[in-house]
């Protein structure tokens, strides 16, 4: 991604159920990150998680993300109710909800980070990865938040896991 992050400026993925980013770092520059893969949660609903979207708002220019949207409906209501249509609601603004900047890959890379340090914002993060299902979580595994998010290569995740940081 280093090589092409003139021209790559954003990749979406899904088909992990899970809302979650993950930051692409520099080869040349270990400390430096180039790119984020935003990984879209589902329509499809899956185990502990609601169905949900992301409107992603981007600069016309530069074709960068400015800010993601998610709505969501919860899952547990909408089959008590059992109405005809899903009462999808606006969830999360991830600009505001985790305190952002902007979008950039530094401030996601900042944003993992601060899983580290602030148990509240990744208990968040955590809760919003599925959606909003079930209750806050009150411990969230913030150095598993962090690896996971902190870069795209397994073998990093791995060391990343093994050197608790």
């Amino acid at each position: 991604m280093e090589r092409f992050q003139n021209v790559v400026r954003f990749a979406l993925q899904g088909h992990t159920h899970n809302e979650d980013f993950q930051v692409n770092m520099s080869i040349t520059h270990p400390d430096k990150a180039v790119n984020v893969n935003s990984i879209g949660g589902s329509l499809t609903p899956y185990t502990e998680h609601n169905p949900s979207f992301m409107v992603i708002e981007f600069d016309a220019e530069f074709m960068v993300p400015v800010n993601m949207k998610t709505y969501s409906f919860d899952l547990a209501q909408a089959n008590a109710i059992a109405g005809d249509t899903p009462g999808w609601a606006f969830l999360h603004d991830w600009i505001e909800t985790y305190q952002m900047k902007d979008l950039s890959p530094a401030s996601m890379k900042d944003l993992s980070n601060r899983f580290l340090t602030d148990q509240s914002l990744a208990n968040l993060y955590s809760w919003n990865r599925g959606r909003q299902y079930g209750p806050e979580p009150t411990n969230a595994g913030a150095l598993h938040l962090h690896c996971n998010t902190s870069t795209s290569e397994t073998y990093q995740y791995k060391d990343c896991i093994n050197n608790g940081q």
